[in-house]
Formats: C-alpha cells, structure tokens, sequence
C-alpha cells in the first residue's frame, strides 16, 4: 500500500512539473506571437499613416491588447492542472502520514486482549483404556463378544463408557454391529471390569473389531493381550 501511494505521488509531482513546463513554454510562445503580431501591425500601422493619415494610434492599441487572450486562457488552464496534481500528491502524503501513525496504548492493549484464549494451553491428551482379554463364540447366526477392559491408574474415572463391536465379512466388507455398557455406570482409575456385547444376524462373519465409546466421543484404547487387536473368527 505504501508503495502504491508513493508511485501515485511521484507521477503527480512530475505531472506537476511537466504541466508547468508546458504553461511556461506557452507564455513564451504567446509573448512571441504578441510581439510579432505587433511588430506587424506596427509597420502596417506606419504604411498607412504614410498613405492615410485617418488611422489613430488608439487602433493600434486595440490590436495589442486583444490577439493576446487565446494564450492566456490556456495558460490559466494549464496551470489550474497544474494546481489539482499538486494538490492530489500532498492529500496522498498526509494520508499515507496518517496511517503510519502508532496506535496508543489503551487500544493496542485492547487489540491483543484475543489474543490470550489463543494462547491458552491444550487439554491434554486422555489416557487410553487397556484392552486385557477378548473372547468370542457363536450363537446361532449371531456372535457373542466378552473381554475386561482396564481404566489405568494414571487415567481419569469415565463415565458412562460402552464397549461396541463391528463385524466384518472375510474379504473386509461390514456386516453389524452391536452395542453394550460397561458394567458399572463410573469406570475409575485404576479398576477394570469385563463387558459382554452379542451382534445378531451376523452370518457370514468373518472378523470383528472392538471399540469403546462414551456419550460423546470415541474412547482411545490399546491392546494389552498378546493376540491382534482385530480378532479372527474360526
């Protein structure tokens, strides 16, 4: 932006000085074809005296003092764009001045009041639940998921948690689903507690995979049992 202005402002200072150049150069152009058209007229005037005494030195003067106008008016006009230019350039540099001007400090000071929720750290990451056994079996076209899941010591007590359970086809493709809380209504830190979810109508399984969640969100977990954490069905 500030370069912007000061291109603006240089074009107008040399639009300026280019325009007084021309008003000048006109002036003197003028002067010289006033000179010449008297200098005419002079020796016209004198001839005629010689021949007709009736034409007055007044004549002449009317003449001077009328062929002179056309130029004038044009160096009136030349310079009045000459005028606008330069005014146009000191309106930018005020405005480019004002611009520049510091802020005080009470509204500086208000300016960064935002920006302090910005800075304000991250919740830190929950501890993850620990997956410490898992079992399954069938149940005529359906499937029958147990495990013990573990809230460690280090974690946070978590309400309302449910274990869910998504089977899956052999080549991959999602089959169901099902859905069970936790045993007790708190899991607190430190404590562990199995949970039992059966998914009907699933034949054709071929895996599935365990998750928790709570009302809100997905639970993170890890896998504390030798096994995979995808568990295969025979």
């Amino acid at each position: 932006m500030n370069m912007i202005l000061i291109v603006v402002t240089s074009l107008s200072l040399i639009l300026a000085a280019a325009m007084a150049a021309v008003a000048w150069r006109l002036s003197r152009e003028a002067r010289r074809r006033s000179q010449a058209r008297v200098a005419t007229l002079a020796a016209d005037l004198d001839f005629d005296l010689r021949t007709n005494a009736e034409i007055s030195a007044a004549e002449v003067e009317l003449f001077r003092s009328e062929q002179p106008r056309r130029p004038a008016s044009r160096f009136a006009a030349v310079l009045t764009i000459g005028g606008f230019a330069v005014a146009t350039a000191l309106a930018l540099i005020g405005a480019t001045s004002r611009a520049g001007r510091s802020v005080p400090e009470p509204v500086a000071a208000q300016a960064r009041l935002p920006d302090a929720g910005l800075a304000t750290r991250s919740a830190p990451e929950p501890v993850p639940l620990e997956l410490t056994a898992l079992t399954h079996e069938r149940d005529g076209d359906g499937i029958v998921v147990r495990g013990v899941v573990r809230n460690p010591s280090t974690g946070a007590d978590q309400d309302a948690i449910a274990a869910v359970v998504f089977v899956f086809t052999r080549d991959g493709g999602f089959l169901a689903s099902g859905r069970s809380a936790l045993a007790g209504p708190v899991l607190a830190r430190g404590s562990e507690t199995p949970f039992v979810v059966t998914v009907p109508h699933a034949t054709g399984v071929g895996r599935y995979r365990v998750s928790f969640r709570s009302e809100q969100r997905v639970v993170p977990h890890v896998d504390r049992r030798e096994r995979s954490p995808i568990a295969h069905i025979q």
